[in-house]
């Protein structure tokens, strides 16, 4: 199955990925478009779009103050161990990223993000799954 996101990485495009592989589909596919052509690249590649706040056609999306990786785990139904910690970080993470932006320091790059997940989520990653790069 192919996936959508647009481009700028940030929690949630670092995050979903990694619960739609563990979790939904181990051979998932990800493309990365600009927002503009999200809509048509996604249906012109038969791919499932996630994480566009901008375009509320987009089901696996924000919802109020709930991340997109919420909206993957509500949709699908998740609820292995250690998932409930795992979105609390998110939620952490995404307010930790946001607040970098508000105050005016430089944005945290895709490496520390990932390093920062492994760091905070020790128990989750224990069994050598790795926040994939995408």
């Amino acid at each position: 199955m192919k996936w959508i996101a647009r481009q700028n990485i940030k929690v949630d495009r670092v995050a979903c990925p990694w619960l739609i592989r563990r979790f939904i589909d181990p051979d998932a596919e990800f493309l990365i478009v600009e927002e503009d052509q999200l809509l048509r690249t996604a249906a012109a590649e038969q791919a499932i779009p996630f994480d566009a706040p901008s375009i509320p056609e987009i089901k696996l999306n924000h919802r109020g103050n709930r991340c997109s990786f919420e909206a993957v785990v509500d949709d699908y139904r998740l609820n292995a161990p250690g998932l409930a910690k795992l979105v609390i970080s998110l939620i952490f993470l995404h307010l930790l990223q946001d607040a970098i932006q508000v105050v005016g320091f430089r944005r945290l790059q895709r490496r520390e993000l990932l390093e920062g997940i492994e760091f905070l989520l020790p128990e989750q990653l224990a069994d050598g799954q790795h926040v994939p790069v995408v």
